[in-house]
């Protein structure tokens, strides 16, 4: 069996997502993109878009089968997505940290929904709703290491995904630190200077100590805005740029 063919997922996930697919193509993305962006086989996608033609919206509910129920229903998965993808710092809906990691993810679901999840199982609740990212392949460079170490400082790798394709497209900003620690935020619009800088100025808060942040190479990092923004950080945030591809990975949530 296909790890990207959707029987693995419970029911209430596997609609959000017919939903996410059907919405994105309805906005001009072509089918394949979207099946690679989710991860789901193009052949569902291209289903999910018959079954909408013929009966419309309703056509992509869920349907109750026999068995053990879900534990979240379907309003409970688009609720928690509403608020992963909303952009919000975290601290306005009364968390310490600025970024989502999943054990907050899975406090989020205790305190909206009252379902307690494990740490895995929220791990693959992100998956299953686009919200995973890449496990870094980047071998971190002795001297860059060294350096950190000197100053105390914590390294991470930065990994960057459009999520959608029209001109309202958010961008999920991952940081993913050495021991595989992961946080998160899904940003409005494209990558740009002010995303950068509010996902970076998040992440110190959370690192609670210097970092040096790992990215590809982008025009974004080189902007005059970006350069002046790490200057007022006084050595506390130091991005290191690598070529486009050398941070490539597996997806992993």
């Amino acid at each position: 069996m296909r790890e990207d063919d959707g029987r693995r997922l419970d029911h209430a996930t596997l609609e959000a997502i017919r939903r996410r697919a059907v919405r994105a193509v309805a906005d001009g993305e072509r089918p394949a993109a979207v099946a690679k962006s989710l991860p789901m086989s193009r052949s569902a996608v291209y289903a999910w878009l018959a079954q909408a033609r013929a009966g419309g919206p309703e056509a992509l509910a869920a349907k109750p089968i026999p068995g053990r129920p879900p534990l979240l229903s379907v309003p409970q998965v688009r609720r928690i997505y509403e608020l992963l993808v909303s952009g919000s710092d975290l601290r306005a809906l009364r968390f310490r940290s600025a970024l989502w990691t999943r054990a907050l993810v899975q406090e989020l679901i205790v305190r909206e929904c009252g379902v307690a999840l494990s740490c895995s199982s929220v791990g693959r609740l992100l998956g299953r709703l686009g919200l995973s990212s890449e496990r870094p392949r980047t071998e971190v460079d002795p001297t860059i290491r060294a350096a950190a170490a000197a100053t105390g400082a914590e390294i991470d790798v930065l990994a960057v995904a459009r999520l959608g394709s029209d001109v309202s497209a958010a961008t999920l900003l991952s940081a993913r630190s050495a021991p595989g620690r992961r946080r998160f935020a899904v940003m409005a619009g494209p990558l740009s200077a002010a995303t950068c800088i509010a996902f970076c100025d998040r992440l110190l808060h959370d690192a609670g100590g210097p970092v040096v942040l790992i990215v590809e190479d982008h025009p974004v990092y080189r902007s005059t805005t970006v350069r002046a923004y790490l200057a007022s950080t006084r050595g506390a945030l130091r991005l290191v740029s690598l070529p486009a591809d050398a941070a490539g990975g597996t997806p992993e949530a």
